[in-house]
């Protein structure tokens, strides 16, 4: 079992506007014990969104994370790290940029890897141009090209991605509300997953679903995990008209389906 961790009692990954580091501790006894801290980052601002750690077929496992030299400019950056020593040093790629935008949140940020059934790497970011972006990896995360937008239109907001078991489909889960009106381009509304069969090249309608409709609230930041026949969906909920901030009230909420409810 291995995991990042946000807050514990020694370590916050997100210290200030100025300095994050994410951190790597492994379990070799179902979570009973970890093994003690290792530094991903060391320096700045270096960290990532929860439920992002990726293992691949070789054994190396990928962390994608956001970065930025200024908070306070909202503008951010992406770097993937990797280790081929079950966590015990890292390494990290190249800077993945966007064109800064006057927007509220700008650049490309809290990204998200998947590794499809011939060994590349397609990775997903969070962007400010109204579409979720996309970059993929065809040397386990050493070197990422091909930088484009996707045909997802998506406020400023996280997605996940993963591929469906025993399936060279991936799935997508994102908020489908885009307002260029809104300062963040939207709000988290209209929790949506979506299909693709064809690598992440193209999200065809026929297989776009709404999770959530967003009447009684707001959703955002989703994770899942795959068991048996369904598909685990955690994600938080915020009343509508809440003002966000880092200490704003928000419950956690489970979904499950079968995974065959993806193509009916």
């Amino acid at each position: 079992m291995v995991g990042t961790v946000g807050r514990t009692n020694e370590y916050w990954f997100r210290e200030s506007k100025n300095k994050a580091r994410r951190l790597f501790r492994r379990s070799f006894d179902d979570g009973k014990t970890w093994t003690p801290f290792i530094n991903i980052t060391e320096d700045g601002y270096q960290t990532g969104a929860h439920d992002r750690l990726t293992v691949l077929s070789t054994g190396r496992i990928i962390a994608p994370l956001h970065c930025t030299k200024d908070w306070d400019e909202h503008y951010l950056y992406i770097k993937v790290a990797r280790s081929d020593d079950l966590g015990r040093t890292w390494k990290l790629s190249d800077s993945v940029t966007l064109p800064k935008l006057d927007v509220a949140e700008s650049g490309a940020q809290e990204p998200d890897v998947v590794e499809r059934t011939d060994g590349s790497l397609l990775m997903i970011m969070r962007t400010g141009t109204g579409s979720i972006y996309r970059a993929e990896s065809f040397d386990q995360g050493v070197h990422w090209m091909r930088l484009k937008s996707t045909d997802i239109n998506a406020p400023i907001a996280p997605s996940i991605i993963r591929r469906i078991p025993n399936s060279e489909d991936l799935l997508l889960i994102w908020n489908w509300m885009y307002d260029p009106a809104d300062p963040m381009l939207g709000r988290r509304k209209q929790l949506a997953c979506a299909i693709s069969k064809d690598g992440g090249d193209s999200w065809p309608m026929e297989y776009r679903k709404i999770l959530e409709q967003g009447d009684e609230g707001c959703f955002s930041y989703p994770s899942c995990t795959f068991y048996k026949s369904q598909a685990l969906l955690t994600y938080y909920v915020m009343e509508e008209g809440v003002e966000f901030n880092f200490d704003g009230p928000r419950s956690l909420k489970l979904m499950r389906f079968p995974i065959s409810w993806l193509y009916s």
